[in-house]
């Protein structure tokens, strides 16, 4: 495995985070701002790493986890780190990785594969139908993966490059975006208006059909009412 390698380190690893104010115990605790996908036995969403070590890292998630539970961390294509969950406050929890790694060269050799642009933005699978609206009308397209500042398309062949159009996903966001590059049924859309970390916290919950307001609820009618009518 070299630097110049970013895809060769597959670290199937994990280890224990200290609580904020805790880390003596471990002194090559590093301080990251770093965005990666966290798998989950029942979903998975991005989260942002706020601290890394040899033994572990910290993170600020918005789906649900329990003491003990298994997650998997993708900071890019074919770089993953596995751990279990030791502490949790809020959205806030430290994992412990399966094995030890070596925190510092694990980030020289993302920043060095951000440096070389092999490290695409850290996506997430989604296959749900969203709605597009542009100078061609009105249309549905399937999103096949979605990062904070893109998406992919699959359409019926009315996207082409440059076009600019507005996505609306079934939970209800909307951007507006332009198309990127066409191949075939499949499209790349560049988003104008960045998605926010917690929008993309979790598929099931983007996934999810928001809940009408109470007032414009339709409340299930009796037989008396049916009969009224």
């Amino acid at each position: 495995m070299t630097i110049g390698s970013p895809h060769a380190i597959t670290a199937q690893t994990g280890s224990a985070i200290l609580p904020e104010g805790d880390r003596r115990t471990d002194g090559r605790v590093q301080t990251v701002f770093r965005i990666a996908r966290v798998i989950t036995g029942t979903d998975e969403g991005l989260a942002r790493i706020t601290n890394l070590s040899d033994r572990g890292a910290g993170l600020r998630m918005m789906m649900p986890a329990s003491l003990s539970e298994s997650l998997t961390l993708e900071f890019a294509d074919g770089v993953e780190l596995r751990g279990h969950v030791v502490w949790q406050e809020n959205e806030h929890l430290g994992l412990q990785f399966d094995q030890p790694i070596d925190c510092a060269h694990l980030l020289a050799v993302l920043a060095e594969g951000a440096r070389l642009g092999s490290n695409r933005p850290v996506r997430l699978p989604l296959m749900v139908t969203a709605l597009t609206r542009s100078e061609v009308g009105l249309r549905s397209a399937k999103v096949v993966d979605i990062s904070l500042r893109g998406l992919k398309l699959e359409h019926d062949g009315s996207l082409t490059e440059g076009l600019d159009l507005k996505v609306t996903l079934p939970s209800g966001i909307e951007r507006l975006g332009r198309v990127r590059w066409v191949r075939g049924d499949r499209a790349g859309v560049m988003l104008l208006q960045s998605l926010s970390l917690d929008a993309l916290g979790s598929i099931q919950r983007l996934m999810r059909t928001p809940e009408p307001p109470v007032g414009l609820r339709q409340e299930p009618q009796g037989a008396d009412q049916v009969a009224q009518k």
